[in-house]
């Protein structure tokens, strides 16, 4: 198991019920993210990487419109799978 697999189930865990929004989730995680940066007050990147690293897996999606993060529901094909973006 990885030293990021409790931190990333409770990430899902908390989208999966609603905590959507980047510092609604933070609050909640903000104790899990210390081990993972030298500077105390850098813990925010943490989950950034985290939400990061579970977008690029598939596992959500953040919607820019309402700047909310959600669980990936199906298959989502980027502009650049489909050859719009260089």
């Amino acid at each position: 198991m990885s030293k990021y697999a409790e931190l990333d189930q409770e990430i899902l865990r908390l989208i999966k019920n609603g905590c959507v929004e980047f510092w609604s989730i933070h609050r909640r995680v903000a104790d899990m993210c210390k081990p993972l940066v030298t500077e105390p007050s850098e813990n925010f990147r943490a989950l950034d990487r985290r939400l990061q690293a579970l977008r690029k897996a598939g596992r959500i999606e953040y919607s820019r419109s309402n700047k909310r993060w959600a669980i990936c529901t199906g298959i989502s094909i980027s502009a650049k799978q489909v050859g719009f973006e260089k």
